[in-house]
């Protein structure tokens, strides 16, 4: 059994799985799928470096993240940064958490869902009744709840959510590129 390099030094000595080493080499072990992860990627590189970008790719990450991201901790952790650097990072820009994280929900919920009969609760974490239509209803997809799918922009000229308007343009910037491979 091979162990962690990393722990040997510090004198505990932790076994790593075969199948846990692959799947980290393999996956990256961020929870974004990965070739959503390379399209994002590839989108950010051809951005200026500015606290928007950075911002506009913490939220695509939760919208193109493999599982729903229903706290910020877990926000936080998919990012692989403490909560307050993340909370911080996001005030820095005029960006709520809250909001932010809701953003970034709502927009995987439209991404991955079904076309014909979207049904946000089948793609996000279970939540009561309610909560879940507020959070739509903020998102300005309220009303289009099981039925057609509402399109990703819906989101973007919501007044329920607010993002300011340079990490507002470059998200949508990030998740075009990812998610539609032309719009490269």
């Amino acid at each position: 059994m091979r162990t962690d390099r990393a722990t040997e030094s510090g004198g505990g000595r932790f076994p790593v799985t075969p199948d846990l080493a692959a799947r980290d080499e393999r996956a990256g072990d961020d929870g974004l799928a990965a070739e959503w992860r390379v399209r994002l990627q590839d989108a950010g590189a051809r951005l200026p470096d500015t606290g928007a970008k950075q911002c506009a790719m913490d939220i695509a990450a939760v919208a193109l993240a493999d599982k729903d991201t229903s706290s910020f901790d877990a926000w936080a952790a998919l990012l692989k940064m403490s909560a307050s650097t993340l909370r911080n990072r996001l005030r820095e820009e005029g960006i709520k958490g809250r909001d932010g994280l809701a953003f970034g929900r709502v927009a995987r919920a439209i991404t991955r869902g079904d076309p014909n009969d979207w049904r946000p609760e089948d793609v996000m974490q279970v939540m009561d009744e309610r909560t879940l239509g507020r959070l739509l209803v903020r998102a300005g997809v309220g009303s289009t709840r099981h039925g057609a799918r509402p399109p990703l922009t819906a989101v973007f000229s919501s007044r329920g959510l607010t993002l300011p308007r340079e990490p507002r343009r470059i998200l949508w910037e990030l998740l075009q590129a990812a998610i539609d491979p032309r719009a490269r």
